[in-house]
């Protein structure tokens, strides 16, 4: 607790002094005469004795009314995090090629994906994400959203397409134009794409780097990722295709490295937290007021009952 007007409690010590010198009561009354030798002296009687009370009530009134007027109250210290957030669409091959099991033993392509991909959707406490898949054709499974755990549970129903489907090939082109234009619109918020592919464009309806000039056009950063166990050609396209846009470009060989590469985009994204913190008060004098009535009317009627005097 403290005070508004911390100084009015000064007035608290004249009233202590005070209270200590009248509560000095005699044992007997001594009644002066003319003549000191004649005086008399007789036991106090019982509304002397009382008196005591009396100041005891009022000086304790007095005293809260001091506490009233210093204005006492009470602060509850909050702190605002002001921090605006990224847009993120995580996007992500599904190919039949992702249930190879060449990064983690007994563990296939897309398995350990999905795994990296939470860790780095939980990190991102900030941030609007949305995840599309694509092979052949791009689909939406979930729109930027900062529900994160729903987000995640969508994640873990993605499931590769079958390796005789007509849809089993690779539209890379394809499916990062339509992430970029998912974002296009959010010019407010920084915007990234983070693209996770194990093959070759596959399928040239639109290029990648035609996507890549989209997604620059539109201010759109992409973190392109190869997935393979050998750094080829078409590794060294999707490094290109990401710095090419203000991004980066990966290779991940394995699982470990997978998880580095979502590591180090995780702290590239990162945006700056301010901290803003303030006290709210709160008065607390009507706390005490009610006290102060109280004590007040118990000393009226203490001296209307037992201090009265008869004329």
């Amino acid at each position: 607790m403290s005070f508004s007007a911390p100084w009015v409690l000064v007035l608290l010590a004249p009233l202590c002094w005070f209270g200590l010198k009248s509560f000095r009561v005699p044992r007997v009354l001594s009644l002066p005469f003319p003549a000191r030798a004649l005086a008399v002296r007789v036991r106090p009687s019982r509304r002397r004795r009382l008196l005591p009370l009396r100041r005891l009530l009022r000086l304790l009134a007095l005293a809260s009314l001091v506490f009233c007027l210093a204005g006492p109250r009470r602060g509850s210290e909050e702190a605002l995090v002001s921090a605006e957030g990224i847009d993120i669409q995580l996007v992500l091959d599904t190919s039949s090629s992702m249930t190879r099991t060449d990064l983690a033993a007994g563990r296939s392509r897309l398995e350990v994906a999905r795994e990296v991909i939470e860790r780095f959707i939980r990190a991102r406490g900030q941030d609007r994400i949305g995840l599309l898949t694509f092979a052949r054709y791009p689909r939406l499974i979930c729109p930027l959203t900062l529900d994160h755990a729903a987000l995640t549970d969508f994640l873990k129903r993605v499931r590769p397409v079958s390796a005789n489907a007509e849809e089993n090939t690779t539209a890379i082109g394809v499916a990062l134009a339509k992430a970029v234009l998912r974002l296009k619109d959010e010019r407010q918020r920084s915007r990234v794409i983070v693209l996770l592919t194990d093959g070759e464009e596959m399928e040239h309806d639109i290029e990648p780097s035609e996507a890549a000039e989209l997604a620059r056009a539109h201010g759109v950063r992409v973190y392109a990722i190869a997935v393979a166990t050998r750094a080829g050609k078409w590794a060294r396209e999707m490094k290109q295709l990401g710095e090419s846009t203000g991004g980066r470009g990966f290779v991940a060989t394995d699982a470990r490295a997978l998880a580095e590469v979502y590591e180090r985009i995780d702290r590239l994204e990162r945006q700056e937290v301010f901290e803003r913190r303030f006290t709210e008060w709160s008065d607390r004098y009507a706390d005490w007021l009610p006290l102060t009535v109280l004590l007040m009317l118990a000393e009226f009627v203490f001296e209307l009952l037992y201090l009265r005097r008869i004329p």
